[in-house]
């Protein structure tokens, strides 16, 4: 609820003045890619997709396409969403509000992370092997 919550804040937010035309269009930007990485990460998700950090009965444990490289897209996703919403509305409270999306995402990875492993055996080899947020390398480093 709180991540969707300060989502929800953060596109309330009245944009502000940017201090440069290039901050704004930067800001945007990364808001679009986020949007479209969003979208990606919830394709490949599909079969397992929920709201929730706690797994689907019967979903698949998803570990192709995007999810070879971040185990968490979707959160990243967000949080670049939140960067890039800060820069363009140009604001403490967009900036305070990303923050602390980033960190409910944190702490919700992490607990997404101990359900997984509970799930699936091979959930901690690849946890070990592929980065949470941020890819650990540009090559697949899982499977």
């Amino acid at each position: 609820m709180a991540q969707f919550a300060l989502l929800i804040t953060l596109v309330l937010l009245p944009d502000q003045a940017a201090p440069t035309q290039s901050i704004y269009l930067m800001g945007r930007a990364l808001a679009i890619f986020a949007l479209f990485a969003l979208v990606v990460a919830a394709f490949f998700l599909r079969p397992s997709l929920t709201a929730l950090p706690e797994p689907r009965a019967g979903a698949p444990f998803i570990t192709n396409g995007i999810y070879r490289y971040i185990r968490h897209p979707m959160y990243s996703a967000l949080i670049l969403f939140g960067v890039g919403a800060a820069l363009y509305k140009w604001s403490i409270y967009a900036v305070l509000v990303a923050i602390g999306l980033f960190v409910v995402l944190s702490v919700k990875y992490r607990y997404e992370d101990s359900l997984l492993r509970s799930k699936w055996p091979e959930a901690a080899e690849y946890q070990k092997k592929v980065g949470a947020l941020f890819p650990k390398s540009i090559r697949p480093t899982y499977k």
